[in-house]
């Protein structure tokens, strides 16, 4: 991004300036207006820039050029390891007699509860996965946190290991599916 923008600000004599704005909230963040926008720039460039974004949902300025697309790859890790958990949870459940329509009310009471597991509730109960937000785009995002992670002179201790299952849902020609896709690739996996 650092190296985009100074190309764009030299070729263009300072006017294209560059911001970086992921954002978080799926589909249905999308559609009510209510997604997560991690911007990151100059503080003027971003101050122009919610003036069109602030119909999206709530930007947050987070910090230099780049720092968004940061941010969105720490959200990534923690939404990949949160669905992937609640996908092996429902399997772990279900092949033990418990429905996932009752699991998922009984989490949704306690600590587990979580947007995520709300906004995907009803396709794991259906296992309707039609995309919503693939799953295969997860691997490029974690795929972004782990070069962040070496450049930053981090070791995670689940990164990798995401990074490893969310590679082999791909390989199983589950990306192309709705992120909660992942219910599928375990109950699948090993079979």
């Amino acid at each position: 991004m650092r190296e985009l923008a100074d190309r764009l600000v030299g070729e263009s004599g300072g006017r294209v300036r560059l911001v970086d704005v992921p954002v978080s909230g799926g589909e249905a963040g999308a559609r009510a207006g209510t997604l997560s926008i991690m911007a990151g720039g100059e503080s003027a460039d971003v101050e122009r820039a919610c003036t069109l974004l602030e119909p999206c949902g709530t930007v947050r300025h987070l910090g230099p050029l780049g720092a968004g697309e940061v941010a969105k790859a720490c959200s990534q890790m923690i939404v990949g390891a949160t669905m992937m958990a609640i996908a092996e949870g429902t399997v772990l459940a279900e092949r033990s007699g418990i429905a996932p329509a009752d699991l998922f009310e009984v989490l949704a009471g306690g600590y587990a509860d979580s947007t995520l597991l709300a906004d995907k509730r009803d396709k794991l109960v259906t296992d309707d996965y039609s995309p919503g937000g693939i799953a295969a785009y997860m691997t490029k995002d974690l795929g972004f946190a782990a070069d962040v992670a070496e450049d930053t002179g981090t070791s995670p201790a689940l990164l990798d290991a995401l990074r490893g299952a969310y590679d082999e849902l791909v390989a199983a020609g589950l990306g192309e599916e709705d992120l909660s896709v992942a219910r599928r690739f375990v109950a699948e996996r090993g079979a």
